[in-house]
């Protein structure tokens, strides 16, 4: 057998151990998801609840459609070639609007927890019905615009199904580029533009930018932890 053969056979090998990973990880999952909601359900004092639910559920779609489309994309490379952009665009919002759920879920529970505890009179005043669906509107929301914005500039460097599907060739950067590709999306402008072009560029590169800066901040745990230190600080008084 040839290297060429054998790194086929790992690459096989590999695809399949990463789906058996990911069915695995599917059925726990949605045991543990269907327990959570039945729990949030039953427990409608609980002001977290409709955010555990939200997270529960995008939790179960993007496991159940990460796993038929990872198939799809190793079988068939640069999907769109043969069906056109359209599989690819439904793929890349399900995928992108389920994952940026699944990061904020918790920055939007430790935000409403701080906001209940720290401000209850404000939250009492107002409503604590109304407070709760202004979290839901904005957690569903923001995510929402950020998925527009990577599904509009294909910003997909972190996933390889996706790329996969529309044909986007994989690039190595250096190191030192890291923090840089983080802000901007890789987009290749030509040596002379025209006006419009750059136009064009400087308005991705814009979006790119304020979408990754937003995020930032609400997919860290740095944030969070500030918030329940508040908390925790309160609660001992």
């Amino acid at each position: 057998m040839s290297f060429v053969d054998d790194l086929q056979a790992n690459i096989y090998v590999s695809d399949f151990i990463n789906l058996t990973i990911k069915f695995l990880a599917f059925v726990l999952g949605f045991y543990i998801n269907t327990r959570i909601m039945y729990i949030c359900v039953k427990e409608k004092d609980n002001k977290t609840r409709h955010l555990h639910m939200i997270y529960s559920i995008f939790s179960t779609i993007f496991y159940a459609f990460d796993i038929p489309f990872f198939v799809i994309s190793n079988a068939v490379p640069n999907l769109s070639r043969y069906t056109g952009e359209w599989p690819c665009h439904i793929a890349s919002f399900i995928t992108i609007f389920s994952m940026y759920i699944i990061f904020m879920n918790s920055f939007w529970v430790a935000s409403m927890k701080y906001f209940f505890i720290l401000y209850w009179d404000k939250a009492l005043k107002f409503g604590h019905a109304k407070v709760q669906q202004i979290f839901i509107i904005i957690a569903l929301a923001l995510p929402f615009s950020f998925t527009l914005a990577t599904v509009f500039t294909k910003d997909f460097d972190a996933y390889k199904g996706l790329k996969s599907c529309y044909g986007i060739e994989n690039s190595e950067s250096p190191p030192a580029d890291a923090a840089k590709e983080y802000f901007f999306c890789k987009l290749t402008m030509v040596d002379s533009p025209n006006q419009m072009e750059y136009i064009s560029y400087v308005f991705i590169q814009a979006i790119c930018i304020s979408k990754n800066i937003l995020t930032l901040p609400i997919t860290t745990n740095l944030t969070e932890a500030i918030l329940y230190y508040k908390i925790f600080k309160r609660m001992k008084r």
